[in-house]
């Protein structure tokens, strides 16, 4: 929101996957505005801070203005050795970081690769330190048009959400073994022949195409669904039924079973004890020693460096400072490479922690359920087939290593940029 300035605005209720009417239209202004700590605080120069030049630069790199630290996304050479222009993301607002990762599971996370709240600079000086002594670095806020396009995506999804559990409701007569077919482009229409088990469809430039079920998908409910979302479903008799909106998935449309809610509770309970205050203060430590441990690295790299004149095979002069080339048997490039670890063990328990919350609602146990596979098993057929010969307590310590597992790999591909 813009400082100094009136808004309106209304709430929503919302129980379970329904809503409610909206409350009635309340105004207010929107106090000055008063820039956070740190912001705008001039870099004292005199306190000893290095005016030798940082020896290289380059993306995913870490380096400080003032309170704040930068995880550079994009960085380039202003010229002068130490002088840099780029962008990156100030990464030590922690509250924001966290709510954007995990926001970044429904694909809300909007700070470009990672979270964070984005930033650029021009022409600003680095130090041997990675500390930025000259120039200025800018937060990037978005413009009230992008915010207000989010507003309506957001309110958009409501109403998606809202059609969806209908969807639900109207369908929950659906076999858990339903055969799910997706399809890449916009379909229009569908009809199915039973006697050939021949699924003929009609896109939106009015193409025909067709699909023709597999001896194991015939005698199931078949969803059908376009690249919009939208779905038809082939109920077992061969009738054709249009799902405006979509949502419906196998297993999705029926009620959790009681012994399926108590795996995954226990499971999320074991998180919570895996990862214990005692746990989660011995990483941070580790994340904080394997970080002290490059920046030494570092520094002793920098220092074999020649300042002038002689250039060996493996060096090059760039405008009178040096680089090098780098491998894997470089001390510097393994140090880099466990400190990334270190902070990538510690992020994961932290949104483990956040996953294991005492509070979750049976909507969101479903919800975590519907995203889980065990093995390469969906959750709900997981627990179906191990209960015959596992434990309660053994299926919840395999679902809890599952858990653990897509947490690590949402985090790897929305703040990692892994694939």
């Amino acid at each position: 929101l813009e400082p100094s300035t009136a808004y309106q605005a209304q709430v929503q209720g919302k129980a379970g996957q329904y809503y409610g009417p909206f409350s009635p239209i309340k105004e207010f202004v929107t106090p000055a505005l008063t820039p956070p700590p740190g912001c705008g605080e001039p870099i004292n120069y005199a306190s000893g801070l290095s005016n030798v030049p940082v020896v290289s630069a380059g993306a995913n790199m870490f380096i400080k203005c003032g309170k704040f630290e930068i995880q550079v996304d994009t960085i380039q050479s202003a010229g002068s050795p130490g002088y840099y222009s780029g962008s990156g993301r100030i990464t030590n607002i922690v509250f924001l970081n966290l709510v954007q990762v995990a926001g970044a599971v429904a694909g809300n996370a909007n700070s470009g690769n990672g979270g964070g709240l984005r930033a650029t600079f021009n022409n600003i000086f680095i130090n041997e330190n990675r500390e930025v002594t000259q120039g200025t670095v800018y937060a990037v806020s978005r413009s009230m048009e992008e915010w207000l396009g989010d507003w309506d995506e957001f309110y958009k999804e409501r109403r998606d959400e809202q059609q969806q559990a209908k969807n639900k409701d109207d369908f929950n007569w659906l076999d858990s073994s339903a055969v799910f077919q997706p399809f890449d482009r916009k379909i229009t229409d569908v009809s199915f022949d039973k006697n050939t088990g021949v699924v003929t469809m009609v896109d939106d430039k009015g193409n025909t195409f067709t699909y023709t079920l597999k001896p194991e998908e015939k005698g199931h409910d078949v969803i059908i669904q376009g690249n919009d979302g939208n779905q038809w479903v082939i109920a077992k008799d061969g009738t054709v039924h249009p799902v405006p909106g979509g949502g419906l998935y196998p297993g999705f449309n029926k009620p959790m079973k009681q012994e399926e809610i108590d795996v995954l509770k226990l499971a999320l309970s074991k998180i919570k004890t895996y990862y214990s205050s005692s746990r989660m203060d011995s990483l941070r430590m580790a994340a904080g020693a394997k970080e002290t441990a490059l920046n030494n690295q570092i520094r002793n790299e920098k220092n074999q460096f020649p300042t002038s004149g002689q250039i060996t095979g493996n060096s090059s002069m760039f405008m009178g400072s040096t680089t090098r080339q780098f491998d894997a048997n470089v001390p510097g490039y393994n140090l880099g490479r466990t400190a990334n670890e270190a902070q990538r063990e510690m992020n994961i328990g932290i949104t483990a922690k956040l996953f294991a919350k005492e509070t979750n609602t049976n909507t969101e146990i479903s919800m975590i359920a519907g995203l889980l596979k065990v093995g390469n098993t969906p959750f709900k057929q997981y627990v179906a087939a191990a209960k015959a010969t596992k434990t309660t307590e053994q299926m919840a310590d395999e679902t809890k290593a599952a858990i653990i597992d897509l947490i690590a790999d949402v985090l790897d591909k929305k703040m990692y940029g892994k694939q």
